[in-house]
């Protein structure tokens, strides 16, 4: 601060009067660990994350519907087609490369929906945030430490959902082969060129699923 007075302009200031600091443009998560306070109403507020194919779909089969493959593992259910457009995306890891990333986030409560932490009447309880947080701190760990390309997506800000994830998130609920064929990531991603207003009512029913989960994850009681 003293820094600052001493050099910016010369004005009067009136006796008592406050002297404000501008923190700048930043999202809660850094206000709260910098600054110590956040902002209700943040335009600025965005949470970022690596993207996970396990991940997003855990949250769809929670929050809109469907089972698990009896593997356990949420992308060993998706098609073949599904599978081939994401990679070509570039929104999931060829094959042996993800292992690192999918095999820690397998191990999360929210990927057995119907495991004791993660009943309906325990969703609220404070101790299953605080587990899938470690789960997540943990399984962003080992990515950082893969080789393979992580590609980042966030939520949150304008738009509230990053073009990347919305994407991900429109292939793993598409319909046909159809819907998705020759749809660039630009297109997929673009907020005014939904498939169709059926799909993307499941596709916004499961983006509030997973951003309910990544904020419930924000490692704090606050």
């Amino acid at each position: 601060m003293l820094d600052y007075m001493l050099h910016c302009r010369r004005m009067q200031v009136p006796a008592g009067a406050p002297i404000l600091l501008k923190y700048g443009s930043h999202d809660n998560a850094n206000l709260l660990l910098s600054y110590g306070f956040v902002l209700l109403d943040n335009p600025a507020d965005r949470f970022s994350f690596p993207l996970d194919i396990d991940l997003v779909l855990a949250a769809i089969c929670r929050f809109v519907g469907g089972d698990l493959p009896p593997t356990g593992r949420a992308s060993d259910g998706l098609k073949q087609w599904q599978r081939a457009a994401l990679q070509q995306l570039g929104l999931m890891a060829q094959p042996n490369t993800s292992a690192s990333t999918s095999s820690a986030f397998s191990q999360l409560p929210l990927l057995q929906p119907h495991a004791a932490a993660f009943a309906t009447d325990r969703l609220e309880s404070p101790d299953a945030g605080a587990v899938y947080a470690q789960s997540t701190i943990r399984a962003g760990q080992q990515a950082q430490g893969s080789k393979a390309r992580q590609v980042m997506v966030s939520i949150g800000s304008d738009p509230p959902v990053c073009s990347s994830l919305l994407a991900a998130v429109r292939v793993v609920l598409a319909a046909d082969r159809a819907s998705v064929k020759a749809r660039s990531l630009e297109e997929l991603g673009d907020w005014n060129k939904p498939l169709s207003k059926q799909h993307e009512a499941l596709v916004m029913k499961a983006l509030v699923g997973l951003c309910t989960v990544q904020y419930k994850s924000f490692p704090t009681s606050i």
